[in-house]
């Protein structure tokens, strides 16, 4: 009897279904901005540094708006090779998200994608031969016996195993897996790293040693914002030697505390570089930009309209800027914003506008540093509308009342996507944030704060994260009041309308957004200082949110179907099925429930955890203690046998043999898997 089994992990050469190698985040930097300046000084101090064997870790820092991302898109784009992970706080992509397993996976899948010899089969196979005369009635015979099986999501393992018997009496089994770990979420960080990238680097180091991988790393410092266990930063200040081929180019704030771990433990392979390092190169690459922005028709016809000199626009710009490309980018958006005024200017109205454009290209009474012009730019927002009010329904059926534009309508909108995690319709701006104004006084708004605004595909969000921060931050509050927005209010407010909208029907609800992110504004509501008032009815709506088993299987159900459209599971590759799997939403389930258990002390969020988290390992490790696949024999006397199972472990059940639904064992109905846990609940007595 030949037992020949393949375990199916991802495929190299294998389509990938999410955006694995960032590209659209990648030409919206590069290839979309027909401003972008490359920036060759950089990359090459870079090269330098990556070059020198004792430099692992390469950390490249700079103040916000000081071009990290772009440079680190510029570097992707020019060195396809390169595996990429780009950090966002609001990335709902699984290979994004910012833990450390995510990180894993993604360098793992670029790899096997880009050089899928490394990952072969032929390098990982296990051989097994025996021969044996007879196993007598009641007898068993086990070809190889294996504790517990990972199975790598990068490549397929080959197993064989070789059987010859005389005759069979008893019990002739080919393997016997006591534990298979066959999909990714619950592969073990110490393993995966190994199979994602320290193996096949030795292998790479092995056929080609002057061969170098670098791992592309931007946005270390969005993990202020992020509270996962195990991030990324964690794994990278505590993994074990890397091969001497391997190289991690990072970029980050300079930020100390955050940084600090990191630094102390991976001082020995560490080297640094500040994107400001040269201040005469910087100055010349804003120069460069600012002169892009100069010669497109917009700007050059106001600049000839007011008689500006274009360099000494230029010149003014760049020193204003103080070596910060995101100031600039702010400035230029301002512009923009005052010329479609003008062009859009009514009877009365011309002038004043003119004016202001006037003003803006002179740079007249323009303040220096980024959060100083945001100011200045709400300021403008808000004295234009001081005299404006909205009208809103009143208390009474028919009636109205009149508020204020400004704190009616603008910081409303402003307050809702500033703590975001994603873009939002209009529709959905409104809804979270109470705005009960009418339709076109919202377009007008969003229209007003255009210079602070991304549109795509009809959703809005706030342009670059320094502004969010900015508005949010305690420094403005302190500075500019005017400009504060508290974020446990917005979050609690966001929170609060979307159990309005949806917690009487949680699988019936339509907003996604609302099902995906309610845990999550809840949560951080309650961390932020400001929701210290409002703790009691913080912990109350969460601990009821995170055990509602219809909310927590409405979100799974949610999240698979976003990121695998039911028309495409049919015919998905094999990398398209498992890399968003059933796992993703049940994942998420489970991070917000272990989120709920560290921020408030609740028997029913522990108890609903400890379920579901057992549930859902046992499912995932119960697999068939013998695979038999392929058999045929090798005896005269003995014949072809069907696949034996043991008595103990069968499809369908967990590792303690208790029934559980096959499917959600196979991970792919993340709702039949909270329904059993749901039953397995009850049963305790809950």
């Amino acid at each position: 009897m030949e037992a020949a089994t393949r375990i199916p992990g991802m495929s190299g050469n294998g389509a990938i279904g999410a955006d694995l190698f960032s590209d659209s985040l990648i030409r919206s930097y590069v290839d979309e901005n027909p401003r972008f300046v490359e920036r060759p000084w950089l990359a090459e101090l870079i090269e330098g540094r990556l070059a020198d064997p004792s430099c692992r870790f390469l950390l490249l820092t700079g103040e916000p708006g000081s071009g990290k991302t772009g440079l680190a898109a510029w570097l992707a784009r020019r060195s396809e090779q390169w595996p990429r992970y780009f950090i966002r706080r609001d990335s709902q992509v699984p290979l994004n998200s910012g833990d450390a397993r995510s990180l894993l996976f993604a360098v793992g899948h670029q790899l096997a994608t880009l050089h899928p010899r490394l990952f072969h089969p032929e390098k990982l196979e296990v051989i097994v031969r025996q021969r044996v005369g007879e196993v007598a009635a009641g007898g068993r015979t086990i070809g190889l016996r294996v504790g517990d099986l990972a199975v790598s999501p990068f490549y397929e393992t080959a197993v064989h195993v070789e059987q010859e018997a005389g005759l069979v009496a008893g019990e002739l089994a080919g393997i016997e897996v006591g534990r298979l770990v066959a999909e990714e979420r619950f592969l073990e960080l110490a393993n995966l790293q190994y199979l994602a990238l320290l193996d096949p680097a030795e292998v790479w180091l092995a056929e080609e040693p002057e061969a170098r991988i670098v791992i592309l790393v931007d946005a270390l410092d969005e993990f202020r914002y992020q509270h996962v266990d195990e991030s990324a930063l964690d794994w990278l200040a505590a993994c074990p030697q890397l091969p001497a081929n391997v190289r991690f180019l990072l970029t980050s704030r300079p930020d100390e505390r955050l940084l600090e771990v990191f630094r102390r433990r991976q001082g020995e392979w560490l080297c640094e570089v500040a994107i400001d390092a040269d201040p005469h190169e910087v100055g010349a690459d804003l120069g460069r930009y600012a002169r892009r922005f100069a010669r497109e028709p917009t700007c050059a016809q106001a600049l000839a309209d007011d008689d500006i000199p274009s360099e000494h626009f230029v010149a003014g710009a760049v020193a204003h800027a103080d070596g910060n490309f995101q100031y600039l980018a702010a400035l230029f958006r301002g512009i923009e914003q005052a010329v479609s005024a003008v062009e859009q200017a009514g009877a009365g109205e011309e002038s004043e506008r003119r004016e202001t454009l006037r003003r803006l290209l002179r740079l007249e009474d323009v303040p220096a540093g980024l959060g100083e012009l945001y100011a200045f730019f709400l300021a403008l927002v808000r004295d234009a509308v001081a005299g404006q009010y909205v009208d809103v329904p009143g208390a009474v059926l028919g009636e109205s009342e009149r508020l204020p534009a400004w704190e009616g309508l603008y910081q409303r909108v402003l307050g809702v996507l500033a703590v975001a995690r994603e873009p939002l319709t209009a529709a959905q701006v409104a809804r979270f944030g109470k705005i009960e104004a009418e339709e076109r006084w919202l377009q007008a708004a969003l229209a007003r704060l255009g210079q602070f605004l991304d549109r795509e595909d009809g959703r809005y969000s706030l342009y670059h994260a320094s502004f969010p921060e900015y508005l949010t931050a305690a420094q403005t509050h302190e500075s500019h009041p005017d400009s504060y927005l508290d974020p446990a209010e917005w979050h609690r407010t966001i929170a609060a309308q979307a159990l309005k909208h949806c917690s009487d029907d949680w699988l019936a609800c339509t907003d996604g957004y609302a099902v995906v992110h309610s845990p999550a504004h809840l949560l951080a509501a309650l961390r932020e200082p400001g929701g210290r008032r409002w703790q009691a009815q913080l912990k109350g709506a969460l601990t009821r949110l995170v055990t509602d088993l219809e909310f927590l299987e409405a979100k799974a159900t949610w999240l698979i179907r976003v990121h695998l459209p039911p028309a495409s599971a049919a015919t998905a590759s094999r990398s398209e099925r498992l890399l968003p799997s059933a796992g993703l939403g049940v994942d998420s389930v489970l991070a917000d429930l272990r989120a709920a258990a560290e921020a408030i002390s609740d028997e029913r969020v522990d108890q609903t955890l400890r379920v579901l988290d057992r549930e859902g390992a046992a499912c995932a490790f119960g697999a068939p203690r013998e695979i038999l696949a392929g058999s045929r024999s090798r005896s005269t006397t003995a014949r072809r046998r069907p696949e034996r199972r043991s008595s103990s472990m069968r499809p369908g059940t967990d590792s303690n043999g208790s029934d559980c639904p096959t499917s959600s064992c196979a991970g792919a109905q993340p709702s039949s898997h909270l329904r059993w846990s749901a039953r397995s609940m009850r049963e305790q007595g809950r």
